[in-house]
């Protein structure tokens, strides 16, 4: 997101809960400002990650470090194909065509299963799930604004005049949060959210609401599927970040650990991007289950890649190299790395031909594209999972 838009939240966070009404914060490449236009109000819109549900979050197994195999050249490919391979994922489809406009509207009394990702147009009066079997329903504009999408696909976050609620799409139930969000568990347990005491932790199954000990001194990262919340525990550097495990019940440390980059940069790379204007907010790093990521900061490119971690211990597994043509606004799942690849990045000039979620295995950094969505020019998407500012 822009800057000054990510000052006008951190302004408004210092005074009250609700979102001002100007600040649009978005995702660069998920959801597109123009498709706000809609709402009337811009509110708040925010990047989000994907979670593999098949594969286990905590398996760490494997090489201590590693490089993600070399991408191949992609100048031969044309504006509407996939950069990488197809392959199957039950929690995608793997061809849709969007928007359905004679989808029946969202239910509220009875529930429709878990949705693979909403999408939404400039052009059009309101938002659409989509199921995992391609199915859609229309998300009926009085309802709110979707924020999140939890990474088993079955909360979804709206915004309504300033007050956050969750909507569980596998039933019937819709509550206030008390939070604005910040990120999810890997298993869609917890969510971390901001209020006016600084961090707090939902969970979902409880409905109990738990303020992080620390008020707004505490800078978090990321919740754990413990419930525990990962914070920075200090002032990060160029080629390390001090991290801490916090138990949000007592404020208790749960474990602490630094992780180090030591050996993985090269030339011109940081952890940390200068000149910035929010401190800890230029460490951009993000927590799911078993895995963490750091961004390699490059002074010549926005993104050089990823540092996948340990959350157990800090330990460095590998890194994933980015080739030229994929967003940057990759985002964290359990076990992989998702980004929707547009037909905006992939050829400006035409703005028209299909979208692709494409993924990074974090295990082995293998490289795949999870499905083709046929959408019409200037499409927004909000993929399962925990949002990070991107």
């Amino acid at each position: 997101m822009a800057n000054r838009e990510f000052h006008a939240l951190r302004q408004h966070l210092e005074n009250d809960v609700r979102p001002p009404p100007f600040a649009v914060i978005r995702s660069r490449q998920l959801w597109r400002t123009r498709m706000l236009a809609m709402t009337g109000v811009a509110l708040a819109v925010v990047a989000v990650t994907v979670w593999s549900m098949g594969r286990p979050t905590q398996n760490l197994n494997g090489p201590t470090i590693g490089t993600s195999p070399t991408v191949g050249p992609t100048s031969t490919l044309g504006p509407t194909d996939p950069i990488f391979p197809f392959e199957s994922s039950f929690d995608y489809p793997a061809d849709v065509v969007v928007p359905d406009t004679a989808a029946p509207l969202l239910p509220t009394d009875r529930g429709v299963g878990k949705v693979s990702f909403v999408f939404a147009n400039a052009q059009l009066a309101g938002e659409y799930v989509v199921m995992r079997d391609g199915r859609q329903f229309r998300v009926d504009p009085a309802g709110g604004i979707s924020i999140t999408l939890s990474p088993d696909g079955r909360w979804l976050s709206l915004a309504t005049d300033g007050v956050f609620s969750l909507r569980d799409l596998t039933g019937t139930t819709r509550r206030a949060t008390g939070i604005m969000d910040k990120a999810w568990s890997a298993d869609g347990r917890y969510l971390l959210g901001r209020n006016q005491s600084g961090y707090a932790v939902l969970d979902t199954r409880t409905w109990s609401l738990r303020t992080l000990p620390g008020g707004r001194d505490q800078y978090a990262f990321g919740v754990l599927d413990t419930g525990h919340v990962v914070v920075l525990d200090g002032e990060a550097a160029a080629d390390h970040v001090p991290i801490k495990v916090i138990n949000v019940t007592d404020g208790s440390t749960v474990q602490s650990f630094t992780l180090s980059a030591a050996g993985q940069l090269r030339a011109g790379e940081t952890l940390t991007k200068a000149g910035g204007e929010f401190g800890v907010d230029l460490v951009d790093l993000r927590i799911a289950g078993g895995y963490g990521v750091v961004r390699i900061q490059h002074e010549a490119r926005q993104n050089a890649g990823y540092l996948v971690f340990s959350t157990e211990d800090g330990r460095v597994l590998r890194r994933i190299e980015l080739p030229s043509r994929v967003p940057t606004g990759w985002l964290l799942t359990g076990t992989r790395l998702t980004a929707i690849d547009s037909n905006i990045s992939q050829a400006p000039q035409l703005n028209s031909g299909p979208d692709f979620v494409v993924a990074i295995d974090l295990r082995d950094g293998h490289f795949s594209t999870l499905s083709r969505i046929h959408a019409p020019a200037d499409s927004g998407y909000l993929l399962p999972g925990t949002f990070q500012p991107d």
